[in-house]
C-alpha cells in the first residue's frame, strides 16, 4: 500500500510540474478583464483598467476578438506621444523556480521615429524593476525595424538584452506573433523567444548572441506584481491578443485559435482556494466522486456529493490535492 500512495504522489507530482501552470492570462475578447488567475493566488488590480476607456479595438471580429490600443492620455495637450503606466496583480508574490511571460500580437504600427512601444515591467514587493519587456521601433541601424528586447536588473542599472527583429519595414506589420520572455531563477538563466521557449531565436529575421543566457537574479528573484508601461505616438498602434504569465512547461494556447473564459474550466473547478472551513464545487453534472491526496499521496477525503459544501476543517494546514481521477489540481488548506 505504501508503494502505491509513493506511486500517486509520483504521478501527481510529474503532472503538476509537466503542464503549464497559468498565474494569469488576458484573452483580450475584446475585453481587458482578467480571463484566468491561479485559485491559489491573492491578487488584486486584474483589469486593465486604464486601457478600458482609452483604447479602441480597430479590426473587432476581423482579428479574433483582440484590442487593439492605440491611446495614451496626451496630458501635455500638445499631440506628442506621452509615457502612460499602471500596475497590475499586485500581492502575485512569485518566488520561482521559473516565469514565462508572453505576449500575443495580431499587428502593430510604430510610426518611424516616434518612440513608440509596448512594455511589461516586472516588479518586486519593494516596487524595484527585475525585469522588463518590449517590443517597439529598433535603433541606429534598425531603425524602421520592429525590435524586441528585455533587461534584466540585479542592482541599480538594467543589463541590456537583445532579442531580434522582424525585418526591414517590420514596423508596421500584421502576422500573428507569440513572443515571449523566460526568467529562470533557480538556475540564473533567460530566454527571449517566439512561439514557445523551447524555439528560442526561430522566428527572428535577426538575432542577438544575448537571445539567451545567464543572469545573477541574486536578491532579485521574486515578483510582486507587474506594470504595463507604454508610449504609444499618433498613428501608432499595438493589436494584442493575449498576455499571460505562467510557470511548468509553457504552451502556446494561441496555436489552437484564441481562447475565452470557458475554455480555460478544468473538468471541474472549486472555491475558495486557499480555503479554511468549507469547499464548493462549481460543477454539479460531475459524475464520479473526487477524492483529496496529501502531499504523502494519502487520500484524506472522498467527496460523492459535489452538490454539497465540502467540510474540509479537520483537515491539517498545508497543500492537498483534488482529483476526479483525470485531472489533478493544488488545494491549499489554511
Amino acid at each position: 500500500m505504501r508503494n502505491f500512495y509513493f506511486l500517486l504522489l509520483t504521478l501527481i507530482t510529474l503532472q503538476l510540474t509537466a503542464q503549464e501552470n497559468v498565474l494569469a492570462v488576458w484573452e483580450l475578447n475584446n475585453s481587458v478583464e482578467v480571463s484566468e488567475t491561479d485559485p491559489s493566488l491573492t491578487v488584486t488590480n486584474t483589469t486593465l483598467a486604464y486601457l478600458t476607456s482609452d483604447s479602441t479595438d480597430l479590426t473587432g471580429d476581423e482579428q479574433d476578438s483582440t484590442i487593439t490600443f492605440d491611446v495614451v492620455p496626451d496630458t501635455s495637450g500638445d499631440g506628442s506621444p506621452n509615457p502612460y503606466s499602471a500596475l497590475y496583480l499586485d500581492g502575485l508574490n512569485f518566488t520561482g523556480p521559473k516565469l514565462h511571460f508572453s505576449m500575443a500580437l495580431k499587428s502593430w504600427n510604430i510610426a518611424t521615429g516616434s518612440g513608440s512601444y509596448f512594455q511589461i515591467r516586472m516588479r518586486n514587493s519593494n516596487n524595484v524593476v527585475v525585469a522588463n519587456f518590449k517590443i517597439g521601433e529598433g535603433g541606429g541601424g534598425n531603425a524602421g525595424k520592429a525590435q524586441v528586447n528585455a533587461s534584466l536588473f540585479n542592482g541599480a542599472n538594467g543589463v541590456f538584452k537583445n532579442g531580434g527583429h522582424f525585418g526591414p519595414d517590420s514596423i508596421d506589420y500584421s502576422t500573428d506573433v507569440n513572443i515571449g520572455l523566460t526568467l529562470d531563477f533557480e538556475n540564473g538563466t533567460y530566454a527571449i523567444w517566439i512561439d514557445n521557449p523551447t524555439n528560442g531565436t526561430v522566428g527572428f529575421a535577426w538575432t542577438a548572441t544575448a537571445v539567451t543566457g545567464t543572469h545573477d537574479f541574486t536578491g532579485y528573484g521574486e515578483i510582486d506584481h507587474i506594470q504595463i508601461n507604454s508610449v504609444i505616438g499618433s498613428g501608432s498602434y499595438f493589436e494584442l491578443d493575449q498576455l499571460k504569465l505562467s510557470t511548468g512547461v509553457y504552451e502556446n494556447t494561441l496555436a489552437s485559435g484564441n481562447l475565452s473564459t470557458s475554455d480555460y474550466q478544468r473538468s471541474f473547478s472549486f472555491y475558495p482556494n486557499p480555503t479554511r472551513d468549507y469547499l464548493y464545487i462549481n460543477d454539479h453534472t460531475i459524475t464520479t466522486s473526487l477524492n483529496i491526496f496529501d502531499v504523502m499521496g494519502k487520500n484524506v477525503m472522498a467527496i460523492k456529493d459535489v452538490t454539497k459544501p465540502v467540510d474540509v476543517s479537520n483537515l491539517n494546514p498545508g497543500m492537498y490535492f483534488i482529483t476526479d481521477g483525470t485531472i489533478i489540481q493544488k488545494l491549499i488548506k489554511n
